[in-house]
């Protein structure tokens, strides 16, 4: 135990731990022991006093503070113990300023620390100071009386934020809380030399500012009437999340040490984080790494939306009565993870309240100790990279900027009034006029900052705010997107599951076909369409909805109910009896089914029906025109910006990208950013990508050889998964086993369908002498098959069709009788074909002719169009895989950009060995989609054939053309095409020749 006169309190007299005092005379009655009388001049002993409410015997020496007890009449007095010094009476107060419960401060050489009322009623307190516990009820009872009498004479310290009778707010004492507001590190002197530093890297990087302007101005969330809301830093690691947040609690007190909770990991207990939030009240607190929670997203979302309500929690007391609260969280909890917190579906209260910004934070730049950059390349080496300072600094100067901001008044009533003003004219500026979900997120953005604008203020850099306008301005369009995309009602979910279900015919047939079908078990149905009508067997609806990852479809039809789309049955039965025609069948069908209007949901869910929740489009804004500060008293309000029209698509547009004829009328598909996330399916994918090279690259050491072969080796199933979290947006559930019709079937094993992809192999014939003798250069077109990922591909079961006519709706493999080609001077467009008569072709190429068939421009009709036979087609999308090509084709530019060859080669490896194993092979168990791997391969085919033309017409001659992305031209191809390393740029191959230098 340690030494009791190191606690901080007066230490007992010298002659020990025992104090004698003389008892009464022998004879003399006594009902119980006398006190000390008052010493007389010559009497140097102590005053005792009694100690209130306790029973006979219990003294209390104000001398040294020592508790004294004479177990019997005569007994000597022994010393109890010490009562520490009560420097402060810590009071929780409701929001509105009302006392609802009390703490003591004790002081301590290690500081003061905070006891409660049932801690000095069981003696528990002693252990939070280094002391042994009372023993015995007496003696706790002792101690606890003492206590709270010597707190009616200490100052009231505020645990918690309040509002004053005026107004104000009223911040907590730094010692009469544990969390760690308003604790402070370091000297002033060292704060006022480092925290202008930290402010003036940050404006140099407008989404920095902007998250610190955010974490500044979150005590002004409830006076602002905005919601409290979750601010989630995610990006690839090391990309300054940690950094950010660091910089962002050391805004408000210390985050050194393991009993402050200012800044901490997420891993917490669903009840831990909301009672510590509770506490928080007015003040924002920091949580890192997501994943330390240790849940997934959608069962943690339940304590997300706890947060964003408020973390509010009612308890009963002992007798049944309501116990007083600590409030409710009024402001922003800051988090950071590497995976994107949005999902598909969420509910309003996180589309509304949970919002990401994406890193890098920070400068990507190295200082020196003192903070200031390195310019020089050859020294940087001797300093640090910018985060390790930044980090380091703030801890070391941690809570002045609160402070500052009390001194200076910033939460008094006439400031609050001056941030409001400024927060309303920001909200005008850049706000939408029709509020809604819109307008919250608007105001929410701009709620940050004007936080910007008050640490520029206190810092003495208002480029601060003026670098966090900028930001908020071009982030707000896509947060809105963001938002809006990701909630989804359960209703439009499940319509969404239903639209996407009745693609196929022989999934939902006509009625008039259902009884002939029925009676062949080899094709089941999932319902049928009548009329406007889509009818569901419940069963299947079931299935359709666990597909769609639907927890609640109860909710989702009652949705669909209120909205008129359900047509419910009699009474209150929500399934309709089916039609006359088919009630003979009920030994194959239910007799009752849901029955949905087609009409009134387009109606409900066009992209017409989102307009009012439209997000404003990024603004422009010219330094002449931020806010500061100094001007929001006298500032003019500026005009807003005039609501465009929705754009409309061009009549190609509408032709090329409507959806497939199936047996009901279909809508325009909304698009993308209405219906999810923008990019939502691209970040989730470009996550995966990238932490799969670092983690096998961590595996191995750092190896590059052993990591690309990894990587290289397991690049189908992981090109497969890729794909699927590509598509978590989408809005079709393509079919990935469909029954394959006879002609995509191989007829032996290692042989091929009857498919013709119109592969080039091709010589011009046509050069004379003279050509011949010209430099010929080779060129390569980078990534073929990555850009052939963007192609109509059918998205169901492909369906038998006869007739000469084209659906560009629609997707497969078409009989053809091809036309004649007379261009010797471009390559044909079915490729090396030999053979003539008629012949099976993929959509690429079918399309290709057809373009070829008419005039554009001065360029005349080609050839004449093909004629069609029959066809093998379905429902088309040409962005089935455009989430997937683009997560690749953008991780191919970075790891060319950044010289990584391990990213590079796996890149490859999966977009090429995903297209060659989605037909028939045993190396891919995930699809079996022969149609598509041909259609792809012919795209390809049809690109090449696309730069040959532009060769040509770009004054080029065209000597060869082969494979998928190989062209040999004479002349300067360089004014024709772009050299690069981009999908869409072409380079040379090798060095020039001539046809009489041997190549």
């Amino acid at each position: 135990m340690p030494n009791r006169t190191q606690t901080g309190v007066t230490a007992p007299p010298s002659s020990g731990e025992l104090e004698r005092v003389a008892p009464a005379e022998a004879g003399q009655p006594s009902e119980q022991p006398q006190p000390t009388p008052a010493p007389a001049a010559e009497d140097k002993r102590p005053a005792l006093d009694l100690i209130p409410g306790m029973r006979a015997g219990w003294y209390y020496r104000p001398t040294d503070r020592a508790i004294l007890h004479s177990a019997f009449n005569g007994a000597p007095l022994t010393v109890i113990g010490f009562v520490p010094p009560v420097s402060g009476l810590v009071t929780n107060r409701s929001e509105d300023g009302k006392h609802n419960t009390v703490r003591y401060r004790l002081e301590t050489v290690e500081g003061p620390r905070l006891v409660t009322e049932d801690e000095l009623d069981t003696g528990a307190w002693a252990g939070k100071i280094g002391m042994p516990k009372p023993s015995g009820k007496d003696a706790t009872q002792a101690f606890a009386t003492l206590v709270r009498r010597h707190a009616l004479d200490a100052p009231e310290a505020p645990s918690q934020v309040f509002r004053a009778d005026d107004g104000s707010l009223v911040m907590p004492d730094s010692t009469a809380q544990e969390i760690g507001y308003r604790v402070t590190a370091g000297t002033e002197e060292n704060a006022w030399e480092t925290w202008p530093l930290i402010g003036y890297y940050a404006q140099r990087h407008g989404p920095t500012a902007l998250v610190l302007g955010a974490a500044f101005a979150a005590p002004l969330t409830e006076y602002l009437t905005l919601p409290c809301h979750i601010q989630n830093l995610c990006g690839d690691g090391q990309c300054g999340k940690t950094t950010t947040q660091v910089v962002q609690a050391c805004l408000y007190g210390s985050v050194k040490g393991d009993a402050q909770q200012l800044f901490r990991a997420w891993n917490t207990s669903p009840q831990g984080l909301p009672q510590i939030l509770r506490a928080a009240r007015f003040l924002p607190l920091f949580r890192e790494e997501f994943s330390t929670l240790g849940m997934a997203l959608r069962p943690a979302e339940t304590l997300l939306s706890q947060i964003v309500g408020g973390a509010d929690r009612a308890m009963g007391g002992k007798s049944g009565d309501a116990l007083p609260g600590r409030g409710r969280f009024h402001s922003m909890l800051g988090s950071s993870s590497n995976r994107s917190l949005r999902r598909n579906g969420q509910t309003e209260d996180l589309a509304s309240r949970l919002y990401e910004v994406r890193g890098p934070f920070w400068p990507n730049i190295f200082v020196d100790d003192s903070g200031a950059e390195i310019h020089d390349p050859e020294t940087q080496q001797d300093g640090l990279h910018l985060s390790k300072w930044l980090k380091r600094a703030a801890s070391d100067a941690a809570g002045w900027p609160l402070e500052w901001a009390i001194r200076r008044d910033f939460f008094e009533l006439e400031n609050l009034r001056k941030w409001a003003g400024m927060h309303g004219r920001l909200c005008q500026k850049y706000g939408t006029r029709k509020g809604g979900l819109a307008g919250t997120i608007s105001e929410v953005h701009m709620l940050w900052v004007v936080g910007a604008y008050m640490l520029g203020e206190i810092l003495d850099e208002v480029e601060i705010g003026k670098a966090a306008e900028k930001a908020a301005a071009a982030l707000l369009a896509d947060a809105t997107v963001s938002a809006i995309a990701a909630h989804v009602p359960a209703g439009q979910m499940l319509w969404d599951a239903l639209d996407a279900a009745r693609v196929s015919p022989t999934d939902f047939p006509s009625i008039e076909h259902v009884p002939a079908i029925l009676t062949d078990s080899r094709f089941p149905i999932l319902g049928f369409t009548k009329g406007g009508e889509l009818w569901v067997i419940p069963s299947r609806l079931d299935e359709i909805c666990k597909r769609a990852e639907i927890e609640n479809i109860s909710a989702a039809i009652d949705d669909l109910k209120s909205r008129g789309i359900l047509i419910p049955g009699d009474g209150r039965n929500d399934r309709r009896i089916i039609p006359r025609t088919l009630r003979e069948h009920t030994d194959r069908i239910p007799r009752r089914m849901y029955s949905f209007s087609v009409t009134a949901a387009e109606d409900q869910f066009s992209p017409e029906g989102d307009q009012d929740q439209a997000p404003p489009a990024p603004a422009e804004v010219p330094d002449g025109e931020l806010l500061g500060p100094g001007l929001v008293e006298q500032m003019e309000l500026p005009d807003q910006p005039e609501e465009q029209p929705a754009p409309q698509p061009s009549k190609e547009e509408s032709k090329e990208g409507s959806k497939p004829v199936s047996l009901l009328p279909r809508q325009e598909a909304p698009q993308a950013a209405q219906r999810a996330p923008k990019g939502r399916g691209r970040e989730v994918g470009a996550e995966m990508l990238y932490r799969a090279v670092e983690e096998v690259l961590e595996a191995k050491g750092g190896d590059v050889e052993a990591a690309t072969a990894a990587l290289v080796k397991r690049s189908i199933p992981d090109g497969m998964a890729l794909l699927k979290a590509t598509r978590i947006a989408g809005r079709y559930e393509y079919t990935a086993y469909p029954a394959a019709p006879e002609i995509l079937q191989k007829t032996t094993k290692g042989g091929a369908d009857q498919i013709w992809e119109a592969r080039p192999k091709w010589v011009n014939k046509s050069l004379d002498a003279e050509e011949r003798q010209l430099p010929i250069q080779a060129l390569d077109a980078n990534g073929a098959y990555l850009s052939s990922l963007k192609t109509h591909l059918p998205i169901g079961k492909l369906q038998h069709g006869t007739g000469n006519q084209h659906d560009p709706r629609r997707s497969g493999v078409y009989e053809i009788t091809p036309p004649e080609w007379d261009h010797p001077h471009l390559p044909n467009p079915l490729g090396n074909r030999e053979v003539g008569g008629k012949l099976w072709i993929a959509d690429p190429t079918l399309r290709l002719l057809l373009r070829l068939s008419k005039a554009k421009g001065n360029r005349p009709a080609m050839c004449e169009a093909p004629v069609i036979h029959q066809s093998w087609t379905s429902g088309s999308s040409e962005n089935l895989l455009e989430d997937f090509r683009c997560v690749l084709r953008d991780a191919r530019e970075k790891a060319i950009a950044e010289e990584d060859s391990v990213l590079l080669e796996y890149v490859k490896a999966m977009y090429s060995k995903v297209v060659s194993t989605m037909g028939e092979s045993n190396a891919n168990h995930e699809i079996r989609r022969p149609d598509w791997m041909h259609i792809i391969r012919a795209q390809a085919f049809a690109n090449l054939w696309g730069k040959a033309l532009k060769a040509h017409e770009g004054g080029l001659i065209v000597v060869k053309a082969t494979g998928t992305d190989e062209l040999h031209v004479i002349g300067d191809w360089r004014s024709v095409f772009t050299e690069g390393r981009g999908v869409s740029d072409m380079k040379a191959k090798g060095e020039t020749y001539t046809l009489g230098g041997g190549k």
